[in-house]
């Protein structure tokens, strides 16, 4: 289709544009529009979209940030300092925030919502997972070895707090490793589908445990204590862990002191953890602003 369909096309409206502003330099379809606006001359900017990490599948032939745009939109002062490790000049890095997460925390997401599920009356730990075989670190069947034995023994400690534990897969999850843990879901737990909108969950959860997304930075934007689970023979993927945000659930653990941990966070002193953690990781307010700033800049 990009070839028979498209390609002419949107090499045209390139052409015309002022400035380019894409999400991702590195991966399909973003790459090959880079590289069709630099023949053309044409200014680019790159948004961040995400938590920034290296995956062990090596899919792509460069870094992240790494792919010669004019201007780098970055979220936070982390993110400045990662793309200048990477050898972009700091000069051609702005930190501006994101649009997206301006509009996540200026959204009541504890408000009705008639697209949710319904989730009764206990409160519950949500679990979020990812499609980490598909980014390199493991196998489909030690993907859902892991899942297995997570639910298993976040149940076992969750009880013990009078809590459930809700398993959201991510929407790239293939539906048969859904249907094959459905019947090893332990007591007091549930799976939600892939779709179930993710904001309201976060925001009703008493706390998230997430493997290698962006989903706990999302819920620490809206106050929610985040555990990382560690990936047997990586460890915890992003910097939550490292950087004092996320209690740590080590394969090898036992979970009731991290648990405890976890929920003790919710009070004044994890609040402070995560206003610190958000300080340096990314600017909020006047996003769009600053990004459309840096586009002007970069058609100077």
């Amino acid at each position: 289709m990009w070839q028979a369909l498209l390609r002419r096309k949107v090499a045209a409206a390139i052409e015309r544009a002022a400035v380019v502003l894409i999400p991702n330099d590195k991966a399909y379809p973003y790459d090959r529009l880079l590289e069709v606006a630099k023949r053309k001359g044409r200014p680019t900017v790159l948004l961040q979209e995400g938590i920034r990490f290296e995956l062990p599948s090596r899919r792509y032939s460069r870094a992240y940030g790494a792919g010669g745009v004019s201007r780098i939109a970055a979220w936070g002062d982390e993110s400045r300092k990662h793309f200048q490790g990477l050898g972009v000049a700091p000069e051609r890095i702005r930190v501006t925030g994101n649009p997206r997460l301006d509009s996540l925390v200026a959204k009541d997401w504890r408000a009705p919502d008639e697209n949710l599920p319904p989730l009764g009356d206990k409160p519950f730990v949500l679990l979020l997972t990812n499609p980490i075989d598909d980014q390199g670190y493991c196998t489909r069947e030690e993907r859902l070895s892991l899942i297995r034995e997570s639910l298993e023994r976040l149940s076992t400690v969750c009880r013990s707090h009078g809590l459930r534990v809700l398993w959201k897969p991510h929407p790239r999850e293939d539906l048969d490793t859904a249907q094959e843990a459905e019947p090893f879901l332990p007591e007091g737990t549930e799976r939600l589908r892939g779709t179930t909108a993710l904001y309201p969950l976060l925001a009703r959860s008493e706390a998230v445990v997430v493997l290698a997304s962006s989903a706990g930075l999302e819920a620490t934007l809206l106050g929610i204590p985040v555990a990382a689970l560690e990936i047997p023979g990586w460890g915890f993927a992003h910097d939550y862990v490292s950087s004092g945000l996320a209690t740590p659930l080590a394969a090898g653990n036992d979970w009731a002191s991290p648990i405890r941990d976890l929920l003790d966070s919710r009070g004044p002193n994890g609040a402070q953890n995560r206003r610190t953690y958000l300080e340096k990781t990314v600017r909020l307010g006047s996003s769009a602003q600053r990004v459309a700033e840096l586009c002007k800049e970069a058609i100077q």
